[in-house]
């Protein structure tokens, strides 16, 4: 979801997407992502919902490594690593 002071956008990867005007429509009751007359809006708030997304990314693959061997992942250093008995 991403919004500014006149929109809000929400992307969903398997629903309809939605789109609100929210100076018109302060309690998101309409939504506008399915008229075609909004497309330059919702491509505008998608293109900078995806450049939010590529600068934050999601850092769950950060710590893993492809190496000969297959892919390694580590946890931080040896010395911070719990003890399990």
């Amino acid at each position: 979801m991403i919004r500014n002071n006149e929109w809000k956008y929400v992307h969903f990867p398997s629903f309809p997407s939605l789109l609100y005007n929210l100076k018109n429509d302060p309690y998101e009751n309409d939504n506008l992502a399915l008229d075609t007359k909004y497309d330059s809006i919702k491509a505008e708030m998608m293109g900078k919902l995806l450049a939010h997304r590529m600068l934050h990314a999601e850092r769950q693959m950060a710590n893993t490594k492809l190496t000969s061997t297959g892919p390694q992942t580590s946890h931080g250093p040896p010395h911070r690593r719990l003890l399990v008995s």
